[in-house]
């Protein structure tokens, strides 16, 4: 009850807050402006992003974390993503154009459905040094969407008066923090599920009278043999191995469809802006040129 009574206060301030600014003459965040179609599109898309690179922390992670690798065993991987980063930082400064800030934000997505999509290749035996150029190429794209997309939302907010500078500060973090929460809590309930579903479906397929199943069991349990002399507990303890195995699999397998729904849902956010693009271009209309124009009117 005591949680119940705090979200309600809370949201219900958050309410009154939204109300008063929404009345304001010269509100702090402007609403009207933030609700805008513009607007909205860029929040979907930075948020779209901002779950898609949940595959680096969540995602191959985690896969590896469930295979045993340590955080010793992962400093090589941080320092080729580090390395990666600053790469993206650099090119993405480098070749920074005002006019096309779009297909910065294009490419990245590409870059990380095709690191997704060849982490979603991974079994029991993948290792650190095998997710380097996905990894890489997550990192460079992290790094490399992120000058385009600020500048898209101040540009836009200077061409309608410093005051909306603010408001889409306001936006683009929330959009972050809402993107990284989200990421993780869909990707997380996802491999669970997937987990569970790869699990069953594992122990259906083990059957005891198999003659390949049944080898394995007493294989596993073989490896008891020099402190365990009595077969039933041998046998109890291959069954618990044989278990523990199924786990790793189905969680391997889990990861495997998390990759794959991250690839999917980067290059459904392609497609969608890539239409945009097309439309842009067939109506001569360039929406950035528009805003630099405006701003260049406001400051004469």
């Amino acid at each position: 009850p005591a949680v119940i009574a705090d979200v309600g206060c809370g949201t219900g301030l958050i309410t009154a807050a939204l109300l008063i600014e929404y009345h304001r003459a010269d509100p702090l965040l402007n609403l009207r402006w933030l609700g805008s179609a513009d607007i909205i599109r860029f929040a979907v898309v930075a948020m779209s992003v901002r779950i898609v690179l949940s595959e680096q922390t969540y995602g191959a992670i985690g896969l590896l974390g469930t295979l045993g690798m340590g955080n010793d065993q992962l400093i090589p991987l941080f320092g080729v993503v580090s390395v990666a980063s600053l790469a993206g930082l650099i090119v993405s400064a480098a070749t920074l154009d005002p006019l096309r800030l779009g297909t910065p934000i294009r490419i990245s997505l590409i870059l990380i459905a095709i690191g997704a999509f060849n982490d979603a290749g991974a079994t029991n035996l993948t290792r650190p040094m095998e997710m380097y150029l996905s990894q890489s190429l997550i990192a460079f794209a992290a790094l490399y969407f992120m000058g385009p997309t600020l500048l898209i939302g101040m540009l836009r907010g200077l061409s309608k008066g410093f005051n909306h500078v603010v408001s889409f500060s306001a936006l683009f973090s929330i959009t972050q923090s809402l993107g990284g929460l989200a990421g993780s809590a869909l990707l997380g309930t996802f491999q669970i599920v997937r987990e569970k579903f790869h699990s069953h479906a594992l122990v259906e397929s083990i059957q005891a009278t198999d003659p390949l199943d049944a080898g394995r069991l007493q294989a596993l349990g073989g490896a008891y043999g020099r402190v365990l002399i009595d077969p039933a507990l041998r046998q109890a303890e291959g069954a618990v191995a044989l278990g523990q195995q199924i786990s790793r699999e189905a969680n391997v397998l889990a990861y495997n469809d998390v990759f794959l729904l991250i690839g999917c849902i980067a290059l459904a956010t392609f497609a969608w802006l890539q239409v945009l693009a097309i439309r842009n271009r067939l109506r001569g209309h360039n929406p950035m040129a528009e805003v630099l124009a405006t701003i260049a009117r406001n400051k004469k």
